[in-house]
């Protein structure tokens, strides 16, 4: 038969222990539960930390594109003043030197023909439209750029004359070349023949430059 253990400590004892048991099962849960909150606020600083870090970042990229952005716009209005001056420049600028213009005149001239005076005149002018010109005339807009240019002097023959008209005329850089006047004229005792020969060249096309063998500077050539 089995036998059954007989506890033979006091109630008063029994209660003190189990008492104890008690206390020690709910400061070890107190304890338990610390630990716990510890590593979770320990948890939480690590990641507010790894936030903060990561938030700098972001700041310090966002400050960079911020920066970048503001150069970039700064690059564009720079560019924009750049391309509107290189506009106004090419509208102001003339496509050619007057040192090459007056090279060209003195390379058309004959060797008979003295000039005694040469006029240059930059100036803006609207093509004059007839009656019967068809359609509506440019009225807005930039005036075409004209170079106007006279000649006066002294030829022996009116050959000589006609012959400086029609060099001019066989060169596309000379456009609406006249002979405004020819009339006999008395030179240290010689007679000769006075004239005057007009001539526009349009500014608003390009031209390129050759080589003159008989001017120092450049000959200008047919427009491109």
């Amino acid at each position: 038969m089995s036998q059954h253990s007989i506890d033979l400590l006091p109630d008063q004892i029994r209660a003190r222990s189990q008492s104890r048991i008690m206390t020690g099962r709910y400061i070890s849960a107190v304890v338990a539960v610390v630990v716990l909150l510890a590593i979770a606020a320990t948890h939480s600083r690590v990641r507010l930390a790894h936030a903060r870090q990561q938030l700098d970042k972001v700041q310090q990229r966002a400050e960079l594109a911020i920066a970048l952005e503001t150069e970039a716009s700064s690059l564009r209005a720079e560019l924009r003043q750049q391309q509107q001056f290189t506009q106004r420049y090419e509208h102001i600028a003339l496509p050619l030197k007057m040192s090459q213009v007056l090279a060209t005149v003195v390379n058309v001239l004959p060797v008979n023909v003295t000039l005694d005076h040469l006029d240059l005149v930059v100036e803006a002018r609207r093509s004059v439209r007839s009656a019967r010109s068809r359609g509506p005339g440019d009225a807005k807009g930039p005036l075409p750029r004209v170079l106007s240019g006279e000649l006066r002097g002294f030829a022996a023959t009116d050959a000589d004359i006609a012959e400086i008209v029609t060099r001019l005329e066989s060169r596309s850089l000379f456009e609406h070349v006249s002979l405004d006047f020819s009339r006999t004229r008395s030179v240290r005792e010689r007679i000769a023949r006075e004239f005057r020969v007009s001539f526009r060249i349009n500014l608003d096309r390009s031209y390129r430059v050759v080589a003159a063998p008989r001017a120092e500077a450049g000959e200008v050539a047919d427009a491109n």
